[in-house]
C-alpha cells in the first residue's frame, strides 16, 4: 500500500486531484455569480456543477496514466524513469496550489467583509435585504379563458389572493405594482424574483366558462426552483371565494413547513365580500380599469363601483373602491381633488361603517385630511390605523411618507418611503420619491442614482428631480436640459426654463427670467414657479404664487418647502401663518417639531 501511493505522489496524481478540486471551487463560484447576473434559470448551474464531477476522473485517469516530458506528453509506461521530470512538473503544480489557494482566500474575504456590506452592485439603491423575512410575488394569473374579455377576472383572482398575504404579519409581499409590471414581458421566474427581490413566486391560471371556473395555483421556491405546493380546483363560480381562501391557506401552510415559525400565527380572513356574484364581477371589473388608470378608464370604474354598490349596497370594498377612484380623478382630469373629496370621504367612511377592518379606505381618509387640507393628526391617525392592518401595503407606506415629507418631517418620511420601496421596487413613483427625499436630506448621489433608477423604469417625471440636482450642483446646461424635458411631460410650455437658469448662472438676466415666468403663468394657471422665484431672490412673487396655488387647494408649496437651501421662505414672517392656514402647526403642535422649525418659548420658528 505504501508504494501505491509513493507512486501516486511520483506521478503528481495527488497534486492534480488538488489542482481539480481548488479549480472547480473557484470556477463554481465565479459562475454563480455570472449566471445571477444574467438571470440564467437554476438548470444550467447544476448542469455545469455536473459536467465538473464528470470530469473529475478523468483528470485523475490522465494525472496516471501519461506525464509531461521535454519532448511533450507521453504515455508514463513508455518514460524512462531516469529522465523523468516529475518532480519538477509537481513543483509547477505545488506553486500553482499555493497561487489559487491565495485566490480563494481573497475571494473569501471580498464576500465576507465587502459584497455583503448590504450595497448592491453598480452604485443603484439597495432594494429589499430582508432575508431573514418570507417573501412573496404574486404574478398575475394567466387568463385562459375562451373570451379575452374575461383578463379582469384572472387579474382580479391574483390581486385577491395578494389582497390577502399582504394582511399576513412576518410576510413581505411585492407590491400588485411591482408584480404586474411584468405581465405579457416573457421574462422567466429567476429574472422576476430578482428584480423583485423576492424568494417565492406564486402563479396560476384561471379559466371561466359560464359559472363554472377553473382555478390553477403553484408555488415556487425560486431559490431551489422546486414547487412547495400546486393544486387545481374545479368549482361553481359561486365558490370563488372559497377557492381563493383554500390557495391562500396552502400558501401559508406551505412557507410555515419551509421557513419555521416566522409566520405560524397567522390568521386569514376570508376573501368573501359579497354574496352577489354579478356585484362581485362589476367590482373585478372596476378594478381592472381602476389599475390601468387614465381618466376614461377610472371614470369607468367608478360607473361600475357604483353599479356593483347599487346591487349589493353592503359591498364594503366597492364603497372602498369607489373612494380611491375619486381621490385620484383628479390627476387624471379637470376635475378638482376640491370637488372630489366630499365624494371620496363620505364612500370611504360608508366603506369603514361596513368594514373597519379593510385599510384601503383609511388610507383615503388620511390622504384626504392632508391633501384635502383637512385635520393632519386626524390623518396621521388613520394612517397608523391603516397599517396596522395592512403594514406591508406598498401604497400606504408611500402615501405615509408623502404626508410625513409634507409636513416638513423628512427624516421620519424616509422610513415609511424605504419600506414602500422595498415592497414595489419597480415603481418608478416611489423610486422616484425616495430620490426627492434623498434630495432633501442632502444626499446628493443617492438623489441622483434613484432619478436614474426611476427614469429605468420609465416614470418621466424623474427630470424633474434631475433639474432641481443639476440647478443646485452648478451643472447648468444640464439643468436646462432636464427642466425642458420636464416641462414637456407634464404638458408645459418649457420656454421659462432657460432664462431662469441663465439668470441664476448671471444675475444681468434676471429681468428676462422673471417675464418667461410671468407670461407662462398668465398661459398656464396651474403653472406654480414658488420655486424658481426664490432662486431669482424674489420671496414677494414666490408668496404671491404660493397664496394662488392654495386658492385652488394646491399644497404646491409643500413640496418645495422643506429644502434647506430655501431658508428665506421658511423664515419669512408669511411662513407660519401660511401653515397655521393649511392646519400644519396644528400638527406639530401633536407630533412635535418637524426637521426646520422649533418651539421657543410657545412659538414656531423655521429656519
Amino acid at each position: 500500500m505504501g508504494s501505491f501511493f509513493a507512486e501516486l505522489k511520483r506521478r503528481n496524481v495527488i497534486r492534480v486531484t488538488l489542482v481539480y478540486i481548488v479549480v472547480t471551487w473557484l470556477s463554481v463560484q465565479v459562475a454563480d455569480i455570472m449566471f445571477q447576473s444574467f438571470g440564467t434559470p437554476d438548470w444550467v448551474m447544476k448542469t455545469f456543477i455536473g459536467f465538473l464531477a464528470l470530469g473529475f476522473p478523468v483528470a485523475v485517469v490522465i494525472a496516471w496514466a501519461f506525464e509531461i516530458t521535454p519532448e511533450g506528453i507521453k504515455k508514463e509506461k513508455d518514460v524512462d524513469r531516469s529522465k523523468s521530470i516529475t518532480h519538477k512538473t509537481g513543483r509547477k503544480f505545488d506553486y500553482a496550489i499555493i497561487g489559487m489557494l491565495v485566490l480563494g482566500l481573497g475571494y473569501v474575504v471580498m464576500d465576507s467583509y465587502i459584497l455583503t456590506n448590504g450595497e448592491t452592485p453598480g452604485g443603484e439603491p439597495a432594494v429589499g435585504q430582508a432575508s431573514s423575512v418570507a417573501s412573496i410575488a404574486v404574478l398575475p394569473f394567466v387568463n385562459m379563458s375562451a373570451d379575452e374579455e374575461n383578463e379582469y377576472f384572472s387579474d382580479g383572482i391574483s390581486e385577491e389572493l395578494l389582497n390577502v398575504l399582504v394582511r399576513i404579519e412576518g410576510l413581505r409581499v411585492a407590491s400588485r405594482t411591482s408584480s404586474f409590471s411584468f405581465k405579457g414581458k416573457g421574462l422567466d421566474i429567476p429574472t422576476i424574483a430578482k428584480q423583485l427581490d423576492v424568494e417565492h413566486v406564486l402563479e396560476g391560471s384561471v379559466r371561466k366558462s359560464g359559472n363554472r371556473v377553473r382555478v390553477t395555483a403553484q408555488l415556487i421556491d425560486v431559490k431551489t426552483d422546486k414547487h412547495l405546493w400546486s393544486d387545481t380546483y374545479d368549482r361553481e363560480l359561486t365558490d370563488i371565494f372559497a377557492i381563493q381562501d383554500e390557495i391562500a391557506q396552502n400558501i401559508v401552510e406551505a412557507l410555515k413547513h419551509t421557513l419555521g415559525a416566522g409566520i405560524a400565527s397567522a390568521e386569514l380572513a376570508s376573501t368573501k365580500s359579497t354574496d352577489n356574484m354579478d356585484a362581485y364581477q362589476l367590482y373585478l371589473q372596476g378594478r381592472y380599469l381602476w389599475q390601468r388608470r387614465g381618466e376614461d378608464n377610472i371614470r369607468s370604474s367608478i360607473e361600475l363601483f357604483k353599479e356593483a354598490i347599487d346591487m349589493d349596497p353592503g359591498f364594503a370594498r366597492a364603497w372602498s373602491n369607489l373612494a380611491a377612484a375619486y381621490v385620484v380623478l383628479d390627476g387624471y382630469s379637470d376635475e378638482t381633488l376640491a370637488a372630489m373629496t366630499p365624494l371620496a370621504l363620505d364612500a370611504a367612511e360608508k366603506a369603514i361603517e361596513l368594514d373597519p377592518n379593510l385599510a384601503e379606505p383609511y388610507g383615503v381618509y388620511a390622504f384626504l385630511e392632508g391633501q384635502g387640507g383637512g385635520d393632519w393628526a386626524k390623518g396621521e391617525a388613520a394612517y397608523v390605523r391603516a397599517l396596522e392592518l395592512e403594514p406591508g401595503n406598498a401604497t400606504l407606506n408611500g402615501w405615509y411618507g408623502i404626508h410625513l415629507v409634507e409636513a416638513g418631517y423628512v427624516q421620519d418620511a424616509y422610513a415609511s418611503m424605504q419600506k414602500a420601496y422595498e415592497l414595489d421596487p419597480v415603481s418608478g413613483l416611489m423610486t422616484s420619491w425616495m430620490g426627492w427625499i434623498e434630495y432633501l436630506r442632502g444626499d446628493n448621489e443617492k438623489a441622483g442614482e434613484y432619478a436614474q433608477r426611476a427614469m429605468d423604469l420609465s416614470f418621466p417625471f424623474a427630470k424633474d428631480l434631475f433639474y432641481q440636482l443639476y440647478s443646485r450642483q452648478g451643472r447648468y446646461e444640464e439643468a436646462i436640459v432636464a427642466g425642458e424635458a420636464g416641462a414637456v411631460e407634464d404638458g408645459s410650455d418649457a420656454s421659462w426654463v432657460r432664462p431662469v437658469v441663465e439668470a441664476v448662472m448671471d444675475p444681468g438676466q434676471k429681468p428676462q427670467a422673471l417675464a418667461a415666468l410671468r407670461s407662462t403663468e398668465q398661459q398656464e394657471p396651474d403653472f406654480y414657479p414658488i420655486q424658481e422665484y426664490l432662486w431669482l431672490g424674489e420671496v414677494d412673487e414666490a408668496y404671491r404664487v404660493a397664496e394662488r396655488s392654495l386658492e385652488q387647494r394646491v399644497l404646491t408649496v409643500l413640496g418645495m418647502a422643506w429644502d434647506p437651501q430655501l431658508g428665506a421662505f421658511r423664515q419669512d414672517p408669511r411662513f407660519l401663518p401660511m401653515m397655521e392656514r393649511i392646519g400644519i402647526t396644528r400638527y406639530w403642535d401633536e407630533r412635535g417639531a418637524p426637521d426646520l422649525c422649533d418651539k421657543v418659548n410657545g412659538e414656531w420658528k423655521c429656519h
